[in-house]
């Protein structure tokens, strides 16, 4: 069969459903998927919200006592920010007093927003609200299952465990500011979430309902189809590191053998915890586990290293000072990106969005990260003439 015989992608809904006229909402629902199988382990990835170091301070969690605050600066498409972040607080378990605790968001709270995310995707899950300007979406669930997500994603946390990292991702807020000095905004992982038990304390119950409202980031990635289609299992028992580079990975739509990602030990640092080595080259050499497993798992076909050194002042032998990956994609993962790629293209096409001006709603996203703040130009009947798709 050639190619011009072969039918057309489907982009298919909850039950298998065929994706004709959709809303944002059904569309972030509807995948690209070969058999109904393959649609158990597929997610969606955000555009900028997942470039944001909201689990990169894990490490000060150790402290004797946790930082009133700290920040980071990082890069997206050429911006610089600066991510002030502040700890959030919850209630400690272990102990047998009603202590509350400040912890900053780590690992665990990135399963658990990684498995409600999946959660929204799936029948009964995601819901929204319609605001004066906006809308809001949320998911609704119950801790047990919540945990069944988690442990499919090789995490297994307890009821109490989850619980508290839902209060660290409602509790902890964080400032981001640009390098131009023209936006500040403060914001909070999950804006917010509620919970109700027919009978007894709903925190404790593991049927009662929650729900919780996702960040107008990512509504309005939503609506604006900056969604990358993934396989979670890519995530599969994954620190921080491992998934800030999957999710490099993904999001690389260029991506080929031609085209293979780099990555720069500096630059992940800034995003992502488990780097904070007093020596860079125990850093890199950390960095560098990571990547051979990912090899190993056939994700990457192979890599290589640069490392930057520079002379100390001793004259003895030159320091480590930085080192980039180049990260070449195994066909596993070119297939993946492929289908991601496809994806995000029909389902601009379903929402009426130019595939052309895709990198404007990536910049308008990363800019108007706020609590009420709109992106401008991304319902689907507020674009302008120039943005509509060709006939």
């Amino acid at each position: 069969m050639t190619d011009d015989q072969r039918p057309a992608p489907l982009l298919r809904g909850l039950h298998d459903r065929p994706l004709d006229d959709a809303t944002p909402l059904s569309a972030f629902k509807a995948f690209l998927y070969n058999s109904s199988d393959d649609r158990r382990t597929l997610s969606n990835a955000i555009a900028f919200w997942d470039f944001l170091p909201k689990y990169a301070n894990e490490g000060l969690n150790q402290e004797p006592k946790v930082p009133a605050a700290t920040e980071r600066w990082f890069t997206y498409l050429g911006e610089r920010f600066k991510f002030t972040q502040f700890p959030g607080t919850t209630k400690d378990h272990r102990s047998q007093s009603d202590l509350w605790v400040a912890r900053y968001p780590g690992v665990r709270e990135q399963a658990v927003e990684i498995a409600l995310l999946k959660l929204a995707t799936e029948d009964g899950g995601v819901c929204d609200v319609r605001r004066a300007r906006h809308n809001d979406y949320g998911v609704v669930f119950s801790i047990r299952r919540l945990r069944d997500t988690l442990k499919a994603l090789g995490h297994t946390l307890s009821h109490y465990q989850v619980v508290e990292a839902l209060d660290v991702l409602t509790m902890s807020s964080f400032i981001l500011e640009s390098s131009s000095g023209g936006d500040t905004t403060t914001s909070h992982i999950l804006t917010e979430y509620q919970a109700a038990s027919a009978s007894g304390n709903a925190r404790y119950a593991p049927h009662a309902r929650w729900r919780v409202n996702f960040h107008r980031v990512v509504a309005n990635a939503i609506e604006s189809a900056q969604i990358r289609q993934f396989d979670l299992s890519l995530l599969f028992s994954r620190r921080s590191l491992g998934i800030s580079l999957v999710k490099r990975l993904i999001f690389a739509s260029n991506l080929s053998a031609d085209h293979p990602v780099k990555v720069g030990f500096k630059d992940l640092r800034e995003t992502t915890s488990g780097l904070g080595h007093s020596r860079i080259s125990d850093g890199v050499g950390y960095l560098e586990k990571e990547v051979k497993r990912l090899q190993a798992e056939g994700v990457l076909a192979r890599y290589t290293k640069d490392v930057s050194r520079k002379k100390t002042e001793g004259g003895g032998r030159p320091a480590v000072v930085d080192a980039v990956f180049t990260l070449y994609p195994s066909e596993r993962l070119l297939a993946e990106v492929k289908r991601a790629n496809k994806r995000q293209l029909l389902v601009e096409q379903t929402l009426g969005l130019s595939p052309r001006l895709r990198g404007e709603r990536q910049r308008q996203l990363a800019l108007t990260l706020g609590e009420g703040g709109d992106t401008k130009k991304l319902g689907r009947n507020s674009f302008t003439k120039a943005d509509q798709p060709s006939k």
